[in-house]
């Protein structure tokens, strides 16, 4: 797949339970996979198992019959770059330094009691854990599911990806605006709230910040002032624990005579024994390590003095901080806060007529500036948006959509309503025939419409979305002829930028699928089952055969052969 390092794949789906199915595995291709079969042979049940992997609600009713639980497993590769920090993965990806890539097995298991049991790589994890991973790079496109392009965040986001560079510029220019005018707009606020400080809460802040100023808190000091004290208090101890040792050491006949007298024993048998030579040398590293420690001790208890006047200043240092800790903490960074805190509440007392002015006028320039990254942001998305339409309108043509028509629809937002991502709402609309009125779309389109507009967005989007995996059931609903060519033909191209799964009764789609999968329903004992395989060489041009005619007569076969032969798939 073209651009396929850049996105997330899923290199195989495991179900149990599901449905009709038993037990089934499939291993879609990174580019196009095609699922066919007689209708209600059970190609739901896949669709219900990306629905589950996606971190969708779990139903009960999704079990098989019988059976008092279900498991959807999948295993998935993730580029490390793609990870955004709130994606559960990111943190397993840093790991894997000599990786670009991350293989993760996920599993979802729900039991009939409706509970939902979630492992991404054996660790526990959260249903939310699925929307944030699998969801956030899979779009599942039919009449029963909710697309992620149906909700305007998405519709919006899909926009400013196709834009480029130069429009996510102009975004990144008004957000930073936006986030200066909500400063200064705060700045403003807290000077006004301030000025309007009664006389006596200023006293009370000048009390406060007098108390607090008369220590000087740093939060560095205070560490150091309690380890200090720490150690004064405790000094005697210290003395004669650190002298106590110096002695054992190093007085005559003590550890460190010992040891010497025992490396010189080793080394005189050396001669009789070479293998001894590693532990005599051992006997001198230890004797070198502790004559150091007890040098460093005996320098220690020297330096240590019972000096009361330093102990009671130190004392009353920490005392006076913990006055401060009392009142003002738990930690000297709070006391620290306190003070600027009323600071502020006496300088915009102090000066509130001249803060007041200075906040406003910034306030004034952080609007200006503003207004204008907002203006330049509507100018380019309204040039953008038409260009948009029109091009998804383009693919609809060619899926003999009659005149049916896309719109990208933008208008400006009122300056109250703008938010740190957009001054402008940006929603989808499909119009079904010219003439007629348009609404958004998630309202208005048929199952078998919905599909192909998701499809022709899609192909117009190219490598530019962050969706990997794209699954499309009744996208081929109504169609025929050559129609269904120009479906293939689109859906073939949209396979070069993203791995494909269709459920389909096209043939045309079929053909052009780089794996193919047919799923079959039986009964064993009267107990319905669904069995899929992939199928190849003749067995794909039988099945193809069968989508062509209802059988795989010698017409049909001929017929399968040559799409399977124009579509370049042997």
């Amino acid at each position: 797949m073209e651009g396929g390092s850049d996105k997330a794949m899923i290199e195989e789906i495991h179900a149990e339970n599901i449905a009709l199915i038993d037990a089934v595995d499939i291993q879609p291709a990174d580019s196009l996979t095609v699922i066919t079969g007689e209708t209600g042979a059970g190609k739901s049940a896949l669709l219900a198992s990306c629905r589950l992997l996606m971190g969708e609600r779990a139903e009960r009713e999704m079990i098989r019959d019988g059976e008092h639980e279900a498991l959807v497993q999948g295993r998935f590769f993730f580029p490390k770059h793609s990870l955004s920090q709130d994606n559960p993965l990111h943190e397993h990806a840093r790991t894997l330094e000599n990786e670009d890539d991350i293989e993760v097995v996920i599993s979802r298991r729900i039991t009939s009691e409706g509970r939902s049991r979630v492992k991404i790589d054996s660790e526990l994890a959260s249903v939310g854990d699925l929307a944030r991973t699998v969801g956030a790079t899979m779009d599942l496109c039919s009449h029963h599911d909710q697309q992620k392009l149906m909700s305007q965040r998405s519709q919006r986001e899909l926009v400013f990806a196709w834009g480029g560079a130069d429009l996510r510029a102009m975004r990144d220019e008004y957000e930073s605006a936006f986030l200066r005018k909500q400063a200064a707009r705060a700045r403003l606020d807290e000077i006004q709230e301030l000025k309007r400080s009664s006389d006596e809460r200023v006293e009370q802040a000048r009390f406060v910040l007098d108390r607090i100023e008369k220590v000087d808190p740093q939060v560095d000091d205070y560490k150091e002032l309690v380890r200090v004290l720490n150690t004064s208090e405790n000094a005697e101890n210290l003395k004669r624990a650190t002298e106590t040792s110096t002695g054992l050491l190093s007085s005559d006949d003590g550890i460190l005579d010992r040891l010497n007298a025992c490396a010189q024993a080793i080394e005189a048998a050396v001669e009789f024994d070479p293998e001894l030579a590693a532990h005599a040398s051992s006997l001198r590293e230890a004797s070198y390590l502790i004559e150091d420690v007890a040098r460093d001790l005996a320098q220690y208890a020297s330096a240590i003095e019972l000096d009361v006047s330093e102990l009671e200043f130190y004392q009353a240092r920490v005392a006076e901080y913990q006055a401060l800790l009392k009142t003002y903490g738990p930690d000297v960074a709070d006391v620290v806060e306190r003070a600027e805190h009323e600071r502020q509440i006496i300088e915009a007392y102090d000066n509130s007529d001249v803060l007041e002015v200075e906040a406003g006028r910034e306030l004034e320039s952080a609007q200006d500036a503003l207004d204008l990254a907002a203006d330049k942001l509507f100018a380019q998305l309204s040039e953008l948006c038409p260009r948009f339409s029109d091009e998804v309108t383009q693919n609809m043509r060619e899926l003999n959509m009659g005149s049916a028509s896309f719109i990208c629809s933008v208008s400006q937002l009122e300056a109250e309503e703008w938010t740190q991502i957009s001054p402008a709402r940006i929603e989808f609309f499909f119009k079904p025939a010219a003439g007629m009125q348009s609404r958004p779309l998630a309202k208005i389109a048929s199952g078998g419409e919905l599909s192909r507009v998701m499809l022709s967005i899609h192909a117009v989007m190219g490598e530019k979305d962050d969706i990997s995996t794209l699954v499309f059931d009744e996208i081929d609903t109504g169609v025929g002829g050559a129609v269904a060519n120009a479906l293939a033909t689109l859906i073939a191209r949209l396979s070069k930028t993203h791995q494909v799964i269709v459920v389909t009764h096209l043939a045309q789609i079929a053909a052009v699928a780089g794996k193919h999968y047919v799923v079959e329903k039986s009964e064993d004992d009267g107990i319905a089952r669904t069995r899929i395989s992939e199928v190849r060489d003749e067995k794909r041009e039988i099945e193809i055969a069968r989508m062509l005619s209802g059988s795989a007569t010698e017409v049909s076969l001929a017929h399968a052969r040559e799409l399977l032969q124009s579509s370049g798939v042997s």
